[in-house]
């Protein structure tokens, strides 16, 4: 029950180490990159964080690759019924690894969280849903995404499965007034849609 406003850069952060943390029913708006920033090491991992009931907007106002809710090495996180709009570049990013090396952004979860406005022709290769690497056993179900709009043709997707992206599944999500396309897949093996 927070509310962050006119910052900088992310709101909170979640560093190496951190486990089991909640952020919920908070609003945050106003931001210069992004809401939360999820990420840890193999020395120190970052796990098993709730990010749920969330109103986040207005956010990339100095940082236009700024994303709503960013998980980087980072594992067993939930992320749900969150209400993200207004950004320049990607809602959710999963991942944060090129390619099929080892990584520790496995088994996360993002559920039901309604996306939209995003990238409004300023930013492109992005996404309302956006993973990257190897994303073992990650669940991306029940989201709402509409109205992505890219700078460049051909460059924002609704659901987006960028580079080496292994082992998730996407099911019943809805995705809709997207300019490029509702998912779109870079390359990446394993993969349930």
């Amino acid at each position: 029950n927070c509310r962050f406003r006119g910052l900088d850069s992310y709101a909170v952060e979640i560093g190496p180490g951190s486990l089991k943390n909640e952020i919920s029913k908070n609003s945050f708006y106003d931001l210069g990159a992004g809401a939360v920033k999820v990420g840890g090491s193999k020395d120190l991992p970052t796990s098993e964080n709730l990010i749920q009931d969330n109103l986040i907007t207005s956010g990339g106002r100095i940082y236009p690759t700024g994303t709503a809710i960013l998980i980087k090495l980072s594992d067993k996180n939930i992320v749900r019924f969150n209400e993200i709009f207004d950004f320049f570049y990607t809602g959710i990013s999963v991942g944060w690894h090129w390619g099929y090396g080892d990584t520790l952004a496995v088994d996360n979860q993002i559920l039901s969280n309604k996306i939209y406005k995003i990238g409004q022709g300023v930013m492109s290769d992005l996404g309302g849903i956006y993973t990257l690497g190897v994303n073992g056993h990650t669940l991306i179900e029940g989201n709402v995404i509409h109205d992505v709009e890219s700078y460049q043709e051909h460059n924002g997707w609704g659901i987006y499965f960028d580079e080496g992206s292994e082992n998730v599944l996407a099911k019943n999500n809805l995705v809709y007034r997207i300019s490029s396309g509702g998912f779109h897949q870079h390359y990446g093996k394993n993969n349930t849609v």
